[in-house]
């Protein structure tokens, strides 16, 4: 992940833009998961979004993995709508 790829694409009319695509881990290492166990003592309210883009995992994933800290006791579930849950330590 240390490359960053820039891709160009071309519009209507001559004109292009650029972007870089984010690529995001399917699994978790070693290391991240015992950075996730240091972050989620000292957060307030964590959503699965924000948790995903600050560690850079998959939103998928990390709905998993917080979950999986809820049914431990680690974490509890604040609030839970259609789309977002918000979860605290």
């Amino acid at each position: 992940m240390s490359e960053k790829k820039v891709v160009r694409k071309k519009k209507r009319w001559g004109k292009s833009y650029e972007y870089t695509p984010i690529t995001r881990e399917l699994t978790m290492d070693d290391e991240t998961a015992e950075a996730v166990k240091k972050d989620l003592k000292n957060l307030k309210a964590v959503t699965p979004e924000s948790f995903a883009n600050k560690h850079s995992l998959k939103v998928s994933v990390a709905r998993a993995i917080l979950r999986e800290q809820v049914e431990e006791g680690k974490i509890k579930l604040v609030s839970k709508g259609s789309r977002t849950e918000i979860y605290s330590a």
